[in-house]
């Protein structure tokens, strides 16, 4: 799935450098093309976390009266969340709850050797064993606070897959 393209020695040289990369065309068109028609079908959830309470509210979309104003169901939920101080509001779904065979396919090939291998090139983390997967969609009103990939003792790099 990797773009054979991919010129591994030059990708790790700049990341070293930077302690970032962007990697255009990471996988070929083709396999862009269906992940996004895959996504497309999801069941999606609406999270909304403040940097206060630990707790997640999370409701199927399709649960949400007025998706043109995500910022509404705060004024339903009875979960108390602080709103001059959100963290994250995003349309969410985890692995778990992938309903289509090609992005499970997808999900399972990201911790593959034939991904993993090369990315631990690219970033200097040969002891990186495990990709983390989900999805997720920020739609208007959606965002994300400024935060840091690092919470986790396992966590060694952040891969953010963009789609748009």
């Amino acid at each position: 799935m990797l773009n054979p393209d991919l010129n591994i020695n030059v990708l790790s040289q700049a990341y070293a450098q930077n302690r970032l990369i962007v990697i255009r065309n990471i996988f070929l068109d083709e396999v862009a093309l269906k992940l996004q028609q895959a996504l497309e079908g999801l069941d999606w959830f609406l999270e909304i976390k403040d940097s206060i309470e630990s707790s997640i509210l999370s409701i199927p979309l399709a649960d949400v009266k007025a998706p043109d104003n995500l910022l509404a169901v705060l004024d339903n939920s009875e979960q108390p969340l602080d709103r001059n101080h959100l963290f994250f509001m995003r349309l969410c779904t985890n692995v778990e709850e992938f309903n289509d065979k090609y992005l499970r396919d997808f999900a399972d090939y990201l911790n593959t050797e034939e991904f993993l291998a090369p990315i631990r090139k690219i970033v200097g983390k040969p002891e990186a064993k495990h990709v983390w997967v989900e999805a997720t969609r920020y739609d208007r009103c959606c965002f994300l606070g400024t935060h840091r990939d690092d919470h986790h003792p396992d966590n060694l790099v952040a891969f953010v897959l963009n789609l748009t």
